[in-house]
């Protein structure tokens, strides 16, 4: 991100010294927000988050369009659990009026064979490009 993307020569040296692969993410916006929002606006609220240097930014700020389209599968084999227990549909979403359960309440695989997910799988069953 802007605030950080200085950093990433240093970093990538420390990778090297210490023998271990270095990648450097493309940042967006809310990737989950992306599934329902223009990129004008995602680029309006959190452009002050977006790298400077382009090589970085997943967006085309000029032209306000993603550079690149994204195919994600996670919700067939991963699950993200927040520090509260609440089991987010994807790593790319924070806010917690979209989990489909919380692991303190109920056991993950009965969250994991919900109705939610169960139907979110059947919607995305081909593909899902963000």
């Amino acid at each position: 991100m802007r605030h950080n993307e200085h950093l990433i020569d240093k970093a990538r040296a420390m990778a090297e010294s210490l023998g271990v692969e270095f990648f450097a993410a493309i940042i967006r916006t809310h990737m989950g927000k992306e599934l329902i929002e223009l990129i004008e606006t995602a680029i309006a609220r959190d452009g002050k988050w977006l790298p400077n240097n382009p090589e970085f930014c997943g967006y085309d700020i000029e032209n306000k369009k993603r550079k690149f389209q994204t195919t994600c599968d996670r919700i067939f084999w991963e699950a993200a659990i927040n520090s509260d227990g609440g089991v987010s549909p994807c790593c790319c979403v924070w806010d917690k009026k979209y989990d489909y359960g919380n692991v303190a309440e109920e056991p993950f695989m009965k969250i994991w064979n919900n109705k939610k997910y169960r139907y979110s799988r059947l919607a995305l069953k081909d593909k899902i490009i963000i």
